[in-house]
């Protein structure tokens, strides 16, 4: 997954300034890092697929429910 994470972002400055602000995540630190440079590669712990229909739905700027009622199944 293309991610738009800036290649050169100071993960551990970034992590640093986390925690200078909410000292209680020190504890935290490693998985911290470990989240950021995950995301930095790309890697995301979720993906949401659209559906074919919701897609067409959105594409149309109806709400379910105008969609439903245009297809007459409301």
């Amino acid at each position: 997954m293309k991610t738009n994470f800036p290649k050169d972002f100071d993960i551990e400055a970034a992590v640093q300034a986390i925690i200078d602000d909410e000292p209680d995540l020190v504890a935290e630190r490693d998985n911290l890092i470990e989240a950021l440079n995950q995301i930095k590669a790309g890697i995301f712990a979720r993906t949401t697929e659209i559906s074919d229909t919701a897609q067409v739905r959105h594409q149309a700027g109806l709400s379910q429910s105008q969609f439903a009622k245009a297809l007459g199944i409301s």
